[in-house]
């Protein structure tokens, strides 16, 4: 066994049922960016953050793409799950490739995003994306370096939409 696997094996070992709910409800954040999109849509109400706003939505938007459509199909990596069949699931089992993690890059793009916009709520994004990225570890759907891709092209995603955008940092 590699690394990669046993790392996820320790976490199932070590499972306990505080962190499997805590799991659960960090993953369900992240589905589809949801509350990445909520936040976007509430940044674009007010004229003084709406170009924020659409820069997450950009950001999350073209970090999903690049990842669904092009990356997973090119890398065709099996996930945790399809490998260790035998690994009772919390979550139901995705049906999609493992690498890039979307959860984390979508999470880490808006988390990027925000941190431009304001340090103080870019600091506790970052942390939902950290707890969003681990949660698809401990429940055995994505492999660390699948987490690892994720964070890279989302960081990559955002800073290319700020950076074509032209948004200053603000406080």
């Amino acid at each position: 066994m590699n690394w990669e696997a046993s790392f996820l094996m320790l976490l199932q070992a070590h499972r306990s049922a505080f962190m499997d709910s805590s799991m659960i409800f960090f993953t369900h954040l992240g589905n589809f960016g949801l509350i990445w999109v909520a936040i976007g849509i509430l940044l674009c109400i007010k004229a003084k953050y709406r170009r924020y706003g659409i820069a997450l939505l950009i950001a999350i938007g073209s970090t999903a793409l690049i990842g669904n459509f092009i990356i997973k199909p090119i890398a065709m990596r099996p996930r945790p799950c399809m490998d260790f069949p035998n690994i009772s699931l919390l979550v139901p089992a995705p049906t999609s490739w493992s690498f890039p993690s979307s959860h984390s890059a979508t999470s880490f793009a808006a988390a990027v995003v925000l941190w431009k916009l304001n340090k103080y709520f870019g600091f506790f994004a970052g942390i939902i994306a950290v707890l969003i990225a681990f949660s698809r570890m401990y429940l055995f759907v994505h492999y660390p370096t699948d987490i690892l891709g994720g964070l890279l092209l989302g960081f990559f995603c955002a800073l290319l939409t700020l950076h074509f955008l032209k948004l200053p940092a603000k406080n």
